[in-house]
């Protein structure tokens, strides 16, 4: 499971890159802002992924991931064929744009999953 979570990290911060970077053209200032925000989340998870496993912090930083990475999954399904700014930008969201984010809502899904059957696993005892 250690792998998945280091490469949910990963994929957090190349999309995050790719927001702050500006490399979908003239963009709105808050995706930009939404790109920093998910290279700071994919660095916390990297790090807490690399670090022995403490189950509430990975839990609890998988939670916010759902959150962070849930609306831009939405919105590229949603916004197929439209551009991601009211400027003239010849760039069009496409749905596949979502596989990233689709990934890493899977990973932090499964680690909050797995996390609670543990505990359930150790208060039972």
């Amino acid at each position: 499971m250690r792998g998945h979570v280091m490469s949910a990290g990963a994929v957090s911060i190349i999309t995050g890159i790719s927001f702050a970077a500006r490399m979908y053209g003239p963009q709105e200032d808050g995706l930009q802002g939404w790109g920093y925000a998910a290279i700071f989340w994919g660095s916390v998870l990297l790090y807490t992924a690399l670090q022995s496993f403490n189950m509430l912090l990975l839990k609890l930083v998988s939670g916010f991931g759902v959150f962070l990475h849930g609306p831009p999954f939405i919105l590229w399904i949603l916004f197929h064929g439209s551009t991601l700014t009211d400027r003239p930008s010849g760039f069009q969201a496409h749905w596949a744009f979502s596989l990233p984010y689709l990934y890493i809502i899977g990973v932090c899904l499964y680690v909050i999953a797995a996390r609670v059957k543990t505990f359930e696993k150790y208060n039972n005892s």
